[in-house]
């Protein structure tokens, strides 16, 4: 076959010592402009690496420094023979790594299939070697179940498995990123809890009333606006055997302040105020109690001796609880 004549149109620019060109008014692609082909310049001849557009592309060797310019531009098309010549050794070089013989060398079988072990190197494997591997049972145990709307798969054995529901108000519930998120979906709002401190606020009785102090400790749960108490306490400063009737008894330090209209006491047999209980055998009971109005921290308690005209100890180790609201 009779070679192409030399395509000339345009201008090329070289530069030494790179192997990117620009052309001007060439058209290399619409011109079928390709690897292989040369320009010619110069006296020289300089093989195309790549064609990247229209006018510019890439040589194969870096530009001398003869060739450096810009110059009419021509190009010699590689013939067909020797293109095709290039591109049939190339084809031999790829495949003379082993692979296609090493192909060619197994027997097929039946659900086999072909997988390279090496460089140039293949094997035969059963087909169901492929995929998913499951020695535990577990996918299969999954794959058995039926999908439901607001189902959640768990297992329920080494190899069983089951659905439980998971409702929307669930999964809303699981989305929370935070513990306060989670709190807030369920409307519960702020907890916390802590420890707070007794102290004496006032003491009177028809015997004593001069009390130093009390000692003790408390602690306390705060879910949203309703906060929970307790504490331990004794009277200081109150001689043994010191009531003989009735006596009422502040205690301040609460960690919040009580929000008056809503705030409550648990009923203790049949008592509306303070839930209460004596450690040991005292023989001051607290019978009942309250919590302030609005603008002071204050638990307030009723004692009275255990037996009905008889000096009672007041110095007795007591415990107290209440639940009250806040603002």
């Amino acid at each position: 076959m009779a070679g192409r004549p030399d395509y000339r149109s345009g201008s090329i620019t070289l530069t030494s010592g790179s192997t990117d060109f620009t052309t001007t008014g060439a058209a290399l692609q619409a011109a079928s402009i390709q690897t292989g082909d040369s320009v010619l310049t110069q006296g020289l001849m300089l093989p195309i690496a790549t064609i990247t557009g229209q006018n510019s592309g890439t040589l194969a060797d870096p530009c001398p420094a003869a060739a450096a310019g810009t110059h009419d531009l021509v190009v010699r098309y590689q013939a067909d023979g020797s293109r095709l010549s290039a591109m049939t050794q190339q084809l031999v070089g790829m495949l003379g790594n082993g692979n296609v013989a090493a192909l060619a060398a197994l027997l097929g079988a039946p659900d086999k299939l072909p997988i390279f072990v090496g460089p140039g190197a293949m094997e035969l494997i059963d087909k169901t070697a492929v995929g998913l591997q499951d020695p535990t049972g577990a996918l299969a145990a999954i794959a058995a179940l039926t999908p439901a709307a607001n189902k959640l798969a768990y297992f329920s054995g080494d190899e069983t498995a089951a659905l439980t529901d998971l409702t929307a108000f669930a999964r809303t519930l699981l989305a929370g990123g935070s513990a306060a998120a989670m709190r807030s979906t369920l409307g519960v709002g702020q907890f916390e809890e802590g420890t707070w401190t007794p102290a004496l606020g006032s003491i009177k009785t028809v015997d004593y009333s001069a009390a130093t102090s009390v000692t003790g400790t408390g602690t306390y749960r705060r879910m949203g606006k309703l906060v929970i108490v307790d504490c331990n306490f004794t009277v200081q400063g109150v001689p043994s055997a010191s009531i003989t009737s009735l006596m009422s008894l502040s205690l301040t330090g609460l960690p919040y302040v009580p929000g008056g209209s809503g705030s409550m006491a648990f009923d203790q047999a049949g008592v509306t105020g303070a839930v209460y209980r004596s450690i040991g055998a005292p023989q001051c009971n607290i019978i009942g109690g309250g919590f302030a109005d609005a603008g002071s921290g204050t638990m307030y308690l009723l004692m009275l001796p255990s037996s009905s005209g008889a000096n009672a100890n007041v110095q007795d180790n007591h415990y107290v609880t209440g639940i009250y609201n806040i603002p």
